[in-house]
């Protein structure tokens, strides 16, 4: 299953008719009416979900990116020995440290440079301890549509160094947040972050 993100709404690559997980369900037919039930879903900007299923989901996810520039980011949700995660606020909501790739780095190598960067925090006390599920949403820029995938990591922080913003990348604060308090977090973060936060608590 994929899910695909334009702000709050989404759009559910799965493989099979679920007939509850949306009111709006599509049979993949082909790509030129694949784009049309694309094209329908940004221009009407309704508050809803769509669903559009086939057998095979890779293959329709393929066809889905055609339509877009893909920009591969990455990040991570690090823990201290706490067992506290770093969050950031930027642009008046809760997020977690990521970016976009540089030519020729790996995912790894993006969250883990990325990570320091936003965070004030040295790389060789960062370590990456498991991958957990990418992300995807979409956005125009210059006139044109992307479609961003975000690898995610979880990540254990050893130093001793306390974070802090960086204010160029319009981060205005950094805090470490205790697994009880996560709820102040998700109520005030992108919708596309809360798998990405439960899956790290497990």
């Amino acid at each position: 299953m994929y899910k695909i993100y334009f702000n709050e709404r989404k759009i559910i690559l799965t493989e099979e008719d679920i007939s509850s997980s949306t009111l709006q369900i599509y049979e993949f037919i082909n790509k030129k009416n694949l784009h049309q039930q694309i094209n329908k879903f940004i221009s009407e900007n309704k508050p809803n979900d769509i669903t559009i299923y086939s057998p095979d989901t890779d293959n329709l996810f393929k066809e889905f990116s055609s339509f877009f520039k893909i920009i591969n980011a990455a990040g991570g949700v690090v823990f201290n020995q706490k067992e506290e995660f770093l969050g950031i606020k930027r642009l008046g909501r809760w997020d977690l440290p990521k970016g976009k790739a540089e030519k020729g780095e790996s995912p790894e190598i993006t969250a883990i440079r990325e990570v320091s960067e936003e965070c004030g925090i040295k790389e060789k006390h960062i370590k990456i301890t498991c991958e957990l599920s990418p992300t995807y949403h979409t956005y125009y820029e210059k006139g044109s549509l992307k479609l961003k995938k975000t690898h995610w990591f979880k990540m254990c922080y050893t130093g001793i160094t306390s974070p802090y913003p960086q204010l160029e990348e319009d981060i205005v604060e950094t805090r470490w947040i205790k697994k009880k308090d996560a709820d102040f977090f998700l109520k005030n973060t992108y919708t596309s972050l809360h798998d990405v936060i439960i899956e790290s608590f497990s």
